[in-house]
């Protein structure tokens, strides 16, 4: 509480905190009559501010401890960016390259073959065959063919050949062809070795873009009672590239 003498009369204020201003000490006036004009406002503001000089050592505290905890916070972040900085720092440098690639290539076809006799159907004869002599070596026939595939030899590192020949096979012997003639097959020779039916060999052309040689033989089933009569056989010779 405090009194200001004006005008013949004693004027009280008192100051006390409240919400109208945040931080500040509000005027309440004691006496009966509210200060009138400037110099109600000259003694309120002159009052404000006395109370507001009046309490300097909570409030030195305060503005003490906001400036240290503003040094500290300071002091603080500072440490915190120079920390960072130094891992930074010390952090593994990671080399990173990269580069465009091109791709490219050509789309080709294998060349068109064809298989025949001198442009011919193949045909292989036996001529007359005599029951006792048939045991797999005698009556032994060459197989006329050739094969032509025009444009190979420029070709021929990329491209490689194979040969079937496919039919019906023996009821005694599934690598052999059948005939007509039960109990009586075609045992088929590539090279120096069997052929078996229906199953491929890779082959190649010699430096005359000839083939391996192909050979055909009559076999019999064992103990089997052949009737005398004409027989025939036939399938498919099948060149592939690959």
């Amino acid at each position: 509480m405090s009194t200001i003498s004006a005008g013949g009369r004693n004027w009280s204020f008192a100051a006390r905190r409240g919400s109208a201003w945040p931080g500040r000490w509000p005027m309440r006036a004691e006496a009966g009559v509210t200060p009138q004009g400037a110099f109600g406002v000259v003694a309120a503001q002159a009052q404000w501010l006395g109370a507001r000089l009046a309490a300097p050592p909570r409030m030195g505290r305060e503005l003490a401890a906001g400036v240290f905890m503003s040094r500290l916070w300071r002091s603080r972040t500072g440490c915190l960016v120079l920390l960072c900085g130094l891992l930074w720092l010390g952090l593994p440098s990671v080399g990173r390259a990269a580069g465009n690639m091109d791709f490219a290539g050509v789309l080709i076809a294998p060349p068109q073959c064809t298989v025949s006799d001198k442009d011919a159907p193949i045909r292989v004869s036996f001529g007359n065959v005599l029951l006792r002599k048939i045991d797999g070596e005698h009556y032994r026939q060459p197989i006329p063919y050739q094969i032509k595939c025009p444009g190979l030899v420029a070709q021929n590192s990329i491209w490689k050949m194979r040969l079937t020949f496919k039919g019906s096979a023996a009821d005694f012997n599934p690598a052999l062809l059948r005939t007509s003639v039960s109990g009586l097959a075609i045992k088929l020779f590539l090279g120096a070795r069997e052929l078996e039916l229906n199953q491929p060999r890779q082959i190649s052309l010699d430096s005359l873009q000839k083939p391996p040689a192909f050979e055909a033989v009559p076999v019999k089933k064992v103990g089997a009672q052949l009737a005398l009569s004409e027989f025939n056989a036939s399938g498919l010779l099948l060149v592939e590239l690959y």
